[in-house]
């Protein structure tokens, strides 16, 4: 017999280098990011998708309500603190009714806001909230005249079912003593929305041609107000006119704001935020706007120019990677956030109408 003896086929396995190993596991790191990466991104296409399909429910629901066609704001508290030809005067109303159709109809919800006269005694800038009747509130802002035209408000959010809702409420004064207001729905015709880094592009520059300072730098609640300042695009061609109030906070490093750009083309947009009480720049953010522009957001970098305030330069500034934002239920985290009053201030009483109870740098 004869016997065959077979060589084993076992191999012995190299060790590969330790350069090229670490190199392996730097790849494999990599393409374990870049897919994270991708699916975050792919994720977050279909969340905006959904958040989309969300707002449009929302408006159209907006919409189909009684009030998206008109109502009529009944005008039984509201003071004048100031006077109706005084720059800085300042009209506010609380929980004014508001009814369908007439001002006799059905009531819907309240209304509560604040008015600021700006210089020239021309146009209020107003900020208010709808509260409809099922507890959800409406936000607006904008420009209106001091006389009967008709003034635009834009809408500039809510919430519960009225979270992110935008367009156009047209306001009417109704009689020489204002006993009440027309307010009139309009959702956004544009065939498409507008950017607002496109709108300011490499900068827009604002002329100081109509502010008027109530106060001064240095004493808490001081004004800053303007009206038909300027707004010129990179080239020079002007774009439209600017309005705006702000209030100086407690510290006097700081002031509160409220604006509006009014567009040569008929679209407004608003905005928010704070300005240093010097030369460095603030962060202002866009709340919303009209027309193309209803539903705007973004960032804007607001500062002066020169030491004379003379003018003011404007600038976008684009929103970080969504890989290095955190939502807002992150930063909350879900819990109850307390805020000391450490930094706040009253001016006036709880009692008087047009008091102010302003603060700055609260720790939260």
């Amino acid at each position: 017999m004869i016997t065959f003896r077979m060589k084993s086929r076992v191999q012995t396995k190299r060790k590969m280098p330790a350069g090229l190993m670490q190199e392996k596991k730097r790849t494999l790191a990599r393409a374990k990011k870049l897919v994270q990466i991708l699916r975050r991104k792919l994720a977050m296409r279909q969340l905006t998708k959904v958040l989309k399909e969300r707002v449009k429910k929302r408006e159209n629901a907006f919409q189909s309500r009684p009030f998206a066609q008109s109502a009529y704001e009944v005008n039984v508290n509201a003071t004048t603190i100031g006077g109706l030809n005084v720059t800085g005067a300042v009209y506010a109303w609380s929980e004014n009714p508001l009814r369908v159709g007439s001002v006799d109809g059905a009531a819907i919800g309240k209304s509560t806001g604040k008015c600021t006269l700006l210089p020239g005694e021309q146009m209020w800038m107003c900020s208010g909230i709808f509260k409809i009747s099922n507890q959800d509130t409406i936000t607006t802002m904008g420009l209106s005249p001091n006389n009967q035209e008709r003034g635009s408000l834009a809408v500039t959010g809510g919430t519960g079912c009225y979270q992110n809702v935008n367009g156009t409420i047209y306001i009417t004064s109704q009689g020489e003593t204002s006993e009440s207001f027309l307010l009139e729905y309009q959702a956004s015709n544009a065939d498409e929305a507008c950017s607002i880094q496109d709108l300011v592009g490499e900068g827009l520059s604002e002329a100081n041609v109509g502010g008027k300072t109530i106060g001064d730098y240095e004493t808490v609640g001081s004004k800053d107000l303007w009206a038909g300042n300027i707004l010129t695009d990179s080239s020079g061609a002007q774009i439209g006119l600017s309005y705006g109030d702000c209030t100086l906070l407690p510290g006097v490093a700081a002031f509160m704001c409220i604006g509006e750009w009014a567009l040569d083309s008929g679209d407004i947009v608003t905005y928010a935020g704070y300005s240093p009480n010097s030369m460095n720049p603030g962060h202002i953010a866009v709340t919303g706007g009209t027309g193309c522009y209803a539903g705007a957001s973004g960032t804007l970098l607001l500062k002066a120019a020169n030491e004379e305030y003379s003018s003011y330069d404007w600038n976008y500034q684009p929103k970080p990677e969504a890989e290095t934002c955190f939502s807002l239920v992150d930063t909350l985290g879900g819990h109850l956030i307390y805020e000391s009053s450490s930094g706040s201030i009253v001016i006036g009483d709880y009692e008087t109408p047009g008091s102010m109870d302003i603060w700055f740098n609260n720790s939260m």
